[in-house]
């Protein structure tokens, strides 16, 4: 067997075991909420207002950091996902592979209570409120590109939760598979390469750019080195 097989055969097992055999009522809401942690919309307010609580000092530096990680986050796995052309889960592709049938759970949001249901096809998705169906590609998944992302960033900014950040980055992507939307492989690849910008992102940081630009406009925000 191949490596290229190898992992697939690995990814298509994990997600089944993920997506149907461990599931239950009560993880359906608890991992649809948590995939929100690897969501824009979610990740950037609340790393806004953690930063401007707790390390006001230098909210300036890490907003820019977080919006960095996430452009670059959003622009590489977009690229990534066009190269690579991976459909996402779906009964008959891990039927092909497994020789067995699939029923992938696919799970989505909405107002009514309980706010969590599965459907049988993709296609009864794309009306749904709230997740709705993700479109495009599964390699690489986004949600774990700007969990980890952003995670990183503000691990540097508050050393002591550092282990929870990156708990709830490994959380959200999980979830992803839970959901019946990614695969094992999309997720680790996307976390690392959200891991990989960070890391890029943070280094400019240490070496001096943009602090220039970054640091004049943050004392005048915060009111410092100005005559009173």
């Amino acid at each position: 067997m191949s490596v290229n097989s190898f992992l697939i055969d690995l990814d298509y097992r994990v997600f089944l075991a993920v997506n149907s055999d461990l599931t239950s009522q009560w993880l359906d809401p608890v991992m649809a909420l948590a995939c929100q942690m690897g969501t824009v919309r979610i990740v950037y307010p609340l790393s806004a207002l953690l930063l401007f609580l707790f390390d006001r000092t230098r909210i300036v530096r890490g907003m820019i950091s977080i919006s960095a990680v996430l452009f670059l986050g959003i622009f590489v796995g977009g690229i990534l996902k066009d190269m690579v052309s991976r459909e996402r889960p779906n009964d008959k592709i891990i039927a092909s592979v497994l020789g067995k049938e699939a029923n992938v759970r696919l799970l989505y949001v909405s107002k009514e209570f309980p706010f969590v249901g599965s459907r049988e096809s993709t296609a009864s998705w794309q009306n749904e409120i709230g997740l709705g169906m993700p479109r495009g590609n599964s390699f690489p998944s986004g949600h774990a590109i700007v969990a980890f992302g952003v995670a990183a960033v503000l691990a540097r900014h508050f050393m002591r939760f550092r282990n929870a950040f990156f708990i709830c980055a490994v959380i959200a992507s999980i979830s992803r598979i839970y959901l019946g939307v990614h695969f094992l492989t999309d997720v680790v690849f996307g976390g690392i390469i959200g891991l990989i910008i960070a890391r890029l992102v943070l280094a400019a940081f240490d070496q001096g750019w943009p602090l220039a630009a970054v640091n004049s406009p943050s004392r005048i925000l915060l009111g410092e080195g100005v005559e009173r």
